[in-house]
């Protein structure tokens, strides 16, 4: 089975938040002009809808500075995948106007005609903050909600589990999970983005199916979990000089004192930690400030499962997001694995550190690997 993973009609990793971008959008590409009205003129179904409407739009026209109302004359106007035979289309309104609410009521006639247009099996669309699926002729519609605009009374971000099997059918959960609203608002690398990135339950070669994978920022009740997997690492002998292994109080404390700049995630499955990531400071100096190494680490007994791809891709998301233009580490060249993921991942390898260090008496050699993170690379 192939899994996608949509959070909502616009990516979260956005300084923007979809309650701002759901009222100051870009319109017919590419002349795109922005929302400088007094009154928002997204459907209301009643006077609360309203009122929470039009405070979304006095707090956007306050807030949203030029530099964000040009990420958003950025996005794509569409989006188009295929998986297993099936094609999907991502809009954020409709077919036909970025800005067209499709509610579940709509008329059905109206539905099937864009039903009939869409050149797809599955239409993923936003804008009216309602969540609703259903399936209209041979597609499937869906509406993920939203993060930031309960318009539905919940305030929790919705985001869409979309999984086309090897049919090619498409079957959807619909899912909310906490949102910091206010860490978005104040720019904290913490919160305000939806930390959490979910890999679909998909089927192994005999056939059973794995459950799904969480991943998030670590907390310091993860500290015994982390220390486990790291202590497990460095008993193998191939991916650390460490020789000494740590606590759980040991794994707390650095936690605790770790540069919120730099993020540090676990990957959960079933409730249990299964394996770890984290970016750390590549030099003391303010102008290495954006570049950091990294580690990753995972559980002896979940290997080979897609649970360092998954988490390896959220640390990547999360070093974008905390503004890092660039991940470089070391690894002892005999770890072919770690260098496959790398390379699976994006990273390049840069050449080949001889003798860098002992190991037990014996002198071993690491390549460097690095990726540069283009979004932060802008030029002046």
């Amino acid at each position: 089975m192939t899994p996608a993973a949509i959070h909502s009609s616009h990516r979260p990793r956005m300084v923007v938040t979809e309650q701002e971008a759901s009222t100051i959008r870009p319109y017919a590409h590419p002349k795109i002009r922005i929302c400088t009205r007094r009154s928002t003129w997204c459907a209301h179904r009643d006077a609360g809808e309203r009122e929470r409407g039009q405070q979304s739009l006095m707090w956007t026209q306050a807030t949203v500075t030029d530099d964000r109302k040009a990420y958003l004359r950025s996005l794509l106007p569409e989006i188009r995948f295929a998986a297993n035979g099936a094609r999907v289309r991502l809009v954020p309104g409709s077919l036909r106007r970025r800005n067209e609410d499709l509610f579940a009521d709509r008329d059905p006639t109206s539905l099937a005609r864009i039903a009939a247009a869409a050149d797809a099996d599955g239409l993923v669309f936003g804008h009216t903050h309602k969540p609703w699926t259903r399936g209209i002729a041979s597609v499937r519609f869906v509406n993920p909600g939203s993060v930031g605009k309960p318009k539905d009374g919940e305030p929790r971000a919705g985001w869409l589990l979309l999984t086309i099997d090897d049919a090619g059918s498409v079957a959807t959960t619909m899912r909310r999970v906490p949102y910091d609203i206010a860490g978005m608002a104040t720019g904290d690398p913490r919160g305000g983005r939806l930390a959490v990135r979910v890999r679909a339950g998909h089927r192994d070669r005999w056939g059973s199916v794995r459950s799904e994978i969480i991943t998030r920022l670590a907390q310091e009740s993860d500290a015994a979990a982390i220390a486990a997997i790291y202590n497990a690492g460095i008993r193998e002998r191939i991916a650390t000089f460490e020789t000494a292994e740590r606590s759980a109080d040991d794994r707390a404390a650095w936690l605790r004192g770790h540069d919120p700049r730099y993020p540090v995630l676990v990957a959960v499955q079933d409730g249990v930690v299964v394996g770890w990531a984290g970016a750390d400071a590549y030099r003391s100096q303010v102008c290495y400030a954006g570049v950091a190494e990294f580690s990753i680490y995972i559980d002896p007994g979940h290997r080979g499962k897609g649970i360092g791809r998954t988490l390896f891709t959220a640390l990547i998301e999360a070093s974008r997001d905390a503004g890092l233009w660039k991940l470089l580490s070391r690894i002892f060249v005999e770890n072919t694995a770690s260098r496959a993921l790398c390379h699976r991942c994006g990273f390049r390898e840069v050449g080949v550190c001889e003798r860098h260090n002992q190991l037990d008496g014996v002198w071993r050699d690491v390549v460097i690997v690095e990726r540069l993170i283009p979004e932060n690379q802008e030029e002046g």
